[in-house]
């Protein structure tokens, strides 16, 4: 792997990180990571799983298991339809995913 996922609590502060997987959800590689990313609707409707993207949005396909249905900032991302892009990982250069949670 060559991408490196931070997820931050709503303040900010740092809660895991982890090597990202290209065929997994953000929401569930978060919560298999102790990121604690709740999820309701599991189609990009309800925003329970929300993130900001404050860096490395270039890597994150934001709709690769559906259509984004919630109201979003262009830097926010429904994480239960969100997956890193495979090209990213078949690189061999670093590169690092941050989420905050929004809610």
């Amino acid at each position: 792997m060559t991408v490196t996922i931070i997820v931050k609590d709503k303040q900010g502060q740092d809660v895991t990180s982890f090597a990202a997987q290209s065929d997994v959800s953000l929401s569930s590689q978060a919560n298999m990571n102790g990121g604690d990313i709740f999820v309701a609707c599991c189609t990009g409707a309800c925003l329970v799983c929300g993130c900001t993207i404050v860096s490395g949005e270039e890597h994150v396909d934001k709709e690769k298991f559906g259509s984004q249905l919630a109201m979003l900032e262009a830097n926010q991302v429904c994480s239960c339809i969100a997956w890193i892009y495979d090209e990213s990982n078949e690189s061999t250069e670093e590169k690092t995913v941050i989420l905050q949670k929004i809610m």
